[in-house]
């Protein structure tokens, strides 16, 4: 199990739809804005930077959140098999309200 620490966050990315319910096959960047933003899945959140001051900043981003991060962002990294993305919580774009 990864921990995340202070501000980061891991990120599992989505994996786009291949055909539409009608089996239509789509292309692979059919899914992605012409800047790379791509979706995932918070799968663990640090607990926010720690301030000089000793103050801790909540970036307000949770486990099983969905959020929008551009493609390029962070680091890839791959473990026990899954493909991850470690990301500061500067680097989301957005995050989808439930």
């Amino acid at each position: 199990m990864l921990t995340a620490i202070e501000d980061r966050i891991i990120v599992e990315p989505e994996d786009p739809p291949t055909q539409t319910e009608t089996g239509i096959h789509l292309p692979q960047n059919i899914h992605r804005d012409s800047r790379g933003a791509r979706w995932g899945v918070v799968v663990e959140a640090g607990p926010g930077k720690v301030l000089d001051s000793g103050v801790r900043i909540d970036h307000g981003i949770r486990t099983r959140d969905r959020v929008l991060f551009r493609e390029m962002a962070g680091a890839e990294v791959k473990f026990d098999g899954q493909r991850l993305f470690i990301l500061r919580a500067e680097e989301v774009l957005a995050k989808e309200e439930r």
